[in-house]
C-alpha cells in the first residue's frame, strides 16, 4: 500500500526568493537549489517553467515600459553578485530582463520614422520666408553689380574727359 503525503503549502516569498536564487546563479541547477532546501524537484522546477511563462502575478507586470527601459540601463553594467543583488532588490529575475530587453529592440526595430506633415502650417510658412530671402538675395547681388558698373562707367567717363582736354 502506498502512503500519500500531504501537500506542503509554502509561502509567496518563499517561492519567489528560490526563484531568484535559481535565475541569479545559473551554475546551479534547479535539482540541487531544491534538494538544498529539502523539497521536491519537481515543484521548483513548476515554478520556474511558470515564472518563465511571465505570467502577470509579479509586481515587475506593472512597470511601464520606461520603468523598464531604466531598470535594463541600470542593470547593464552589474555583474556577479552585484546582478543578483540588483535583481533581489528590485524583485526581478534575469529571464525577465532579457525578455523586456528583447520587446523594446523589437519595438524600436518596428517603429518607422515619424512622418513629416506636409500641410503644416508652420512648415509652409517657413517655406515661403525661404523663397523669399533667396528672391532678396538675388536683387541685393544685381544691386551691388549694377552699382560695380555705374561706378566703373563714371570711371571711364572721368578718363576719357581728363586724356580729351589738352594741357
Amino acid at each position: 500500500m502506498r502512503t500519500y503525503r500531504k501537500p506542503t503549502k509554502y509561502s509567496v516569498n518563499f517561492k519567489e526568493s528560490l526563484l531568484q536564487k535559481v535565475f541569479a546563479d545559473d551554475t546551479r541547477s534547479v535539482s540541487s537549489i531544491a534538494k538544498e532546501q529539502g523539497m521536491p524537484h519537481q515543484t521548483l522546477a513548476s515554478w520556474v517553467k511558470k515564472a518563465m511563462t511571465n505570467t502577470p502575478t509579479k509586481p515587475s507586470s506593472r512597470l511601464s515600459l520606461e520603468q523598464k527601459f531604466q531598470l535594463l540601463l541600470e542593470s547593464q553594467s552589474l555583474r556577479g553578485e552585484d546582478f543578483g543583488k540588483f535583481l533581489r532588490e528590485k524583485g526581478l529575475f534575469s529571464h525577465q530582463l532579457e525578455q523586456w530587453k528583447k520587446d523594446i529592440t523589437q519595438t524600436l526595430s518596428q517603429q518607422s520614422p515619424p512622418r513629416k506633415k506636409e500641410n503644416d502650417p508652420k512648415d509652409l510658412k517657413i517655406a515661403q520666408l525661404e523663397k523669399e530671402i533667396l528672391l532678396k538675395d538675388k536683387t541685393l547681388a544685381e544691386a551691388s553689380i549694377l552699382l560695380l558698373l555705374k561706378k566703373k562707367h563714371e570711371n571711364l567717363w572721368l578718363k576719357e574727359e581728363s586724356e580729351a582736354r589738352p594741357l
